[in-house]
């Protein structure tokens, strides 16, 4: 993405979560549309259809956040040790990405009400933005097509999304969540060597805001 030139693009997953669906569990598809101007990538909209339980969700960066045909939000004032925190995981893992997220698991888990392994990083973030139980979302190497982009789910429901170079991927239902799961990921940060190296969008930047070149 970051030689590719200034636009907009259209982002499509059409199987997000094929473990799950071997294992007959929930999956999803995603089709998300783009604006990259120099180098920030804003998501503009997206839409996620969960097949098992026929669920989906749409947001726009203009909001609101639907589910189901209904406006939805976050829980705005749970505490990370009232619902639930899922880790992306994948039997394709490989040792650094398996390092990555027992680091992520061991220093979450201490302060979370449940932690659960998922395949369909869309419908977590999904529910997140709608309220069912779910609060934080943690993945150390989300793809572009079903994470990254479908984050305008919980933005648009008044969360908080954030992926930077020095943390995982973080999408929480609220900032005392946020700030909740960074303190703890950062408890090693003194600790030479402890702290993972995340990958990150190479040279880019996610940006919520609605692009000034757009405000017309």
């Amino acid at each position: 993405f970051d030689e590719q030139p200034d636009g907009f693009y259209m982002i499509v997953d059409a199987l997000d979560g094929s473990v799950n669906r071997d294992c007959g569990q929930p999956f999803a598809t995603a089709i998300s549309l783009v604006y990259k101007h120099r180098r920030a990538l804003t998501p503009l909209a997206c839409f996620v259809f969960e097949h098992v339980n026929q669920w989906w969700w749409k947001a726009t960066i203009n909001g609101p956040c639907l589910f189901n045909g209904q406006p939805c939000r976050t829980h705005s004032d749970w505490k990370i040790n009232q619902g639930a925190t899922y880790l992306a995981l994948s039997v394709r893992d490989n040792r650094r990405r398996a390092r990555h997220t027992r680091y992520i698991y061991r220093h979450i888990a201490p302060i979370a009400d449940s932690v659960k392994g998922i395949s369909c990083s869309a419908m977590v973030l999904g529910l997140i933005a709608s309220g069912r139980r779910a609060l934080l979302h943690v993945h150390s190497h989300p793809k572009m097509e079903d994470v990254v982009m479908t984050s305008l789910l919980v933005v648009a429901a008044g969360g908080i999304v954030t992926w930077d170079q020095d943390m995982p991927f973080i999408a929480a239902a609220n900032k005392e969540v946020y700030d909740a799961a960074v303190a703890a990921l950062l408890k090693d940060r003194t600790w030479k060597n402890k702290l993972p190296v995340w990958p990150n969008l190479p040279g880019l930047r996610l940006d919520f805001s609605v692009p000034a070149q757009m405000d017309d």
